[in-house]
């Protein structure tokens, strides 16, 4: 799965909001640019490899754990994505 659409070496917000949905996880644009406030750490409104790379893990632990697809704990009390996204299943 390309995420980088526009081949600009980053990833932002339209390209997140499509990956996430690819996987399972719907929300919209609103949200991935939230997603992307999290993990910014330049806090830019994109992600570069190694940003995505970190939400690529947080997401596999969450799904490891259950998370995923259901209610999750808010984020600044998680430190995860509870409150963005919920699977689209």
């Amino acid at each position: 799965m390309a995420v980088d659409k526009d081949g600009s070496g980053d990833i932002d917000a339209k390209e997140l909001k499509k990956a996430l949905a690819q996987i399972g996880l719907k929300g919209d644009t609103t949200q991935a640019k939230s997603v992307i406030e999290k993990f910014a750490k330049d806090g830019d409104s994109s992600l570069n490899l190694v940003e995505f790379h970190d939400l690529v893990k947080e997401l596999q632990s969450m799904s490891s754990m259950g998370m995923l697809g259901t209610k999750a704990p808010a984020p600044a009390r998680s430190g995860g994505l509870g409150g963005y996204y919920q699977g689209g299943r």
